[in-house]
């Protein structure tokens, strides 16, 4: 019985371990379109289609008050057959439920500053 016990510890053990090494990047949204999808194509023959989803939360303060707080978050969406659903489906005003993955791109804008710009890439693989 003994040695049972410390086998499962041990594979507990291990279970923690291979845990913690692990990472997982996945966003789920539910929200409204703010924006009808846009369309960009690349010199290099790819594309995006991209939009603006809000999702808002409402919460009551110390004081009783209710409060509301609406997030903007940037889609971006590369597969081609995922982005003709997007170009047919969705419009402004859409409620959604998106599941992506976190990105960010460093860019220099007009004044030389660099920035860091975020959005939820949506895959599709099937």
């Amino acid at each position: 019985m003994q040695q049972l016990r410390a086998a499962l510890r041990v594979a507990s053990v291990s279970a923690v371990r291979i845990q913690s090494r692990s990472a997982v990047n996945k966003a789920i949204l539910v929200g409204h379109v703010g924006r009808d999808p846009e369309v960009r194509n690349f010199s290099n023959g790819g594309s995006v289609t991209t939009f603006p989803l809000a999702t808002s939360e409402t919460f009551t303060d110390r004081a009783g008050n209710k409060q509301s707080k609406t997030e903007w978050h940037n889609v971006a969406v590369y597969n081609a057959g995922l982005q003709t659903i997007v170009q047919n489906y969705v419009t402004k005003g859409r409620h959604l439920y998106v599941e992506g993955a976190i990105s960010s791109r460093q860019y220099e804008d007009a004044s030389g500053t660099e920035r860091v710009f975020y959005e939820v890439r949506l895959n599709f693989s099937g």
